[in-house]
C-alpha cells in the first residue's frame, strides 16, 4: 500500500502540470483587428475596428458613429470575454439606432478572431457576429 501512496503522489502533480499546461492563457492579443458584423435582428453588416494597443482596448463602430473600450473580465485558453462601455455616440433616442453596452467574446483561430457580442435593448435579446483580420 504504501509503494502505491508514493506512486500516486509523485504522478500527481505530474498529471496536474499536464493539465495546467492544456489550459494555459494563450498570447496576449495586439495589434488592431478589423471586419464586419451582423446584427441579429437587422440587414447588412456594419464595420468594426478593435485596437489592443492600449489597456483597456477600445472598439470603432464607423458605419454607427460610435466606439468605446474593451475590459477583460476573463480568459480560457484561446477565448478572451469583455465587458465593453459604449463611451461615444450611444443609441441616439429618436431613431433608436447607434451602439449599446454589451459582453464580447473574442476566440483566436489562427490568423483571424471570431468576435460575438451580445447585449439588451428594452428588454430585446441582441446579439453580433464577425470575423476579424489583423491590420497590417
Amino acid at each position: 500500500m504504501t509503494s502505491l501512496r508514493r506512486i500516486a503522489l509523485v504522478a500527481l502533480p505530474a498529471a496536474m502540470l499536464t493539465v495546467s499546461a492544456g489550459l494555459a492563457a494563450a498570447e496576449p492579443i495586439s495589434g488592431t483587428w478589423t471586419g464586419s458584423f451582423k446584427q441579429s435582428n437587422e440587414p447588412g453588416s456594419y464595420a468594426i475596428a478593435i485596437d489592443f494597443s492600449r489597456e483597456p482596448a477600445t472598439i470603432d463602430y464607423s458605419d454607427q458613429s460610435c466606439g468605446g473600450t474593451l475590459e477583460k473580465v476573463g480568459e480560457k485558453g484561446t477565448t478572451s470575454f469583455y465587458a465593453e462601455t459604449i463611451t461615444r455616440g450611444g443609441v441616439d433616442p429618436a431613431t433608436g439606432h447607434g451602439c449599446l453596452n454589451g459582453n464580447v467574446v473574442l476566440i483566436r483561430t489562427g490568423e483571424t478572431l471570431v468576435w460575438g457580442w451580445i447585449g439588451e435593448h428594452k428588454g430585446q435579446a441582441l446579439s453580433a457576429t464577425a470575423t476579424l483580420s489583423r491590420k497590417p
